[in-house]
């Protein structure tokens, strides 16, 4: 290869550097890893096999490589002088969905058939016995690698939306009749330590929209209510950074890292017919396609989103699960045609895990009370399924209601068990009283009858009477 192309793949390493540093927004290891594939294939594979350099393999991952430049760089060009052309940033966003692939299966095959020559030559291997006492296997090493080129790892991030800001959220956390519990999110945090944590306020949402998405920006702002903003930034986040998305009110228990590996995506279900994909715990990795989808929809179910009269369930519809949920079926038609969605699939050329009902995040359905309150007696003496990462809580907070949607069964529950336990104390001293009247003339008049009119017990109803009593004989006495 030449000498250019290698000083332009050597300069690459400044996108490393502009992410690290914050001149370009992006995940710093993840174009690391990028430029070290490309620096390993490029300066070791080719240049000291260069009998690969006409091979196919090759041409095909340079024009791959080349591609993604040509649509890159004139969008930076274009954000740079004010401009975001529709076509010019759809290209820079959903060509890679295909050049990548492409570029790399091209760079894997390169590694593969250079194999016998880097192991005939022992090239850049290491034996012991030697002064640093050090061996490495560099033919070994590219074994590896091409085991780790596979999947496309969903990235340890965690994604949180609260788009009023941090401070809004602390002071909302801090409310008695809040759908947000401090130590919730605390939990989320602690068990992701080592995670990169993006939390999402407006400011921030906008600006993805505005240099990634520019063409779903105006939508974006018209949305009439915050939760209808807050649902649909979700696969944008997702798209544009992979990771794990949790809603503000998911209490979390342990890492939920196993659970992704493996994985292009991973969706939970909520309901026993595991026909539904819930959007308030989603897993990706960066780029897919499926969050273009949801990207369409949200798009094309906007307008019904500007009645007067939006209601709970035009909301779930128009931006929540109703959104995930036509995606999936939309995207994964092989999957959707099953009787429910469970398991691990391998799908439109992506590994897809889906949890129901029980497992991951959603130990019980929103309105099951009692299961809510049996998790929270397991997680207290510490005997939790192990296929629970955390307990989605449901609390609905976006809703018009006090308590939110989602918590409006407990609260009814609660509520109606107070009114009942009131009424039946009231009913009971009311009953109680009754009685009481009752037996007390009953005794006064038989008492009476057989002694006179001298004695009168001290009932409720014969108090007056037993007090003009004792101050009649205090007058016969002269006190």
């Amino acid at each position: 290869m030449g000498r250019t192309v290698r000083a332009f793949q050597a300069l690459a390493v400044l996108e490393t550097v502009h992410t690290a540093t914050g001149f370009v927004r992006g995940l710093p290891h993840l174009a690391l890893l990028q430029w070290l594939g490309r620096a390993n294939v490029l300066f070791i594979i080719l240049s000291k096999t260069p009998q690969l350099w006409d091979h196919p393999a090759s041409v095909i991952m340079m024009t791959a490589w080349a591609l993604g430049e040509v649509f890159r760089y004139p969008w930076y060009a274009a954000i740079l002088m004010g401009r975001s052309p529709y076509l010019l940033t759809w290209l820079r966003y959903s060509a890679p969905i295909v050049i990548y692939p492409i570029g790399v299966t091209a760079e894997m095959a390169l590694i593969n058939l250079s194999l016998p020559s880097i192991k005939a030559r022992q090239l850049l291997s290491l034996r012991l016995p030697n002064q640093l006492n050090y061996a490495f296997d560099y033919h070994l090493f590219l074994q590896v690698a091409l085991v780790l080129y596979i999947p496309l790892l969903i990235p340890r991030i965690l994604h949180q939306v609260y788009l009023d800001g941090d401070q809004a959220l602390k002071l909302e956390s801090r409310r008695s009749d809040t759908g947000f519990r401090q130590e919730w999110l605390d939990s989320c945090k602690r068990v992701t330590k080592g995670w990169t944590q993006m939390f999402w306020d407006l400011e921030k949402a906008k600006a993805l929209l505005s240099d990634r998405y520019p063409w779903f920006l105006p939508a974006f702002a018209a949305y009439p209510k915050t939760v209808l903003r807050g649902d649909a930034i979700r696969p944008f986040i997702l798209h544009a950074y992979g990771g794990l998305y949790l809603d503000m009110d998911v209490e979390c228990f342990k890492s939920p890292e196993r659970f992704l590996a493996g994985f292009d995506l991973v969706f939970q279900s909520e309901f026993g017919d595991a026909t539904d994909i819930n959007n308030a715990i989603m897993a990706g990795v960066p780029g897919h396609p499926f969050w273009m989808q949801m990207m369409i929809l949200l798009f094309m179910k906007y307008d019904q989103t500007l009645r007067t009269d939006i209601s709970w369930s035009l909301i779930l519809d128009s931006t929540g699960p109703g959104v995930s949920r036509t995606a999936f079926r939309t995207f994964f038609p092989g999957i959707a045609r099953e009787h429910n969605y469970l398991g691990a699939w391998r799908a439109t050329s992506s590994t897809v895990k889906v949890f129901g009902l029980g497992t991951w995040y959603c130990p019980c359905q929103w309105n099951d009370q009692a299961c809510h309150i049996r998790i929270d007696e397991l997680h207290g003496n510490g005997t939790l399924p192990s296929n629970l990462v955390g307990h989605h809580r449901y609390s609905g907070s976006w809703t018009p209601t006090k308590h939110g949607l989602y918590r409006e069964q407990a609260i009814l529950l609660a509520d109606g068990a107070s009114r009942l336990g009131a009424s039946a104390y009231i009913w009971a001293v009311v009953l109680l009283a009754v009685f009481a009247f009752l037996l007390g003339h009953a005794l006064h008049r038989y008492w009476s009858s057989r002694q006179g009119a001298h004695l009168v017990l001290p009932t409720t109803v014969g108090l007056s009477r037993w007090a003009r009593g004792a101050a009649q004989i205090a007058r016969m006495r002269g006190d």
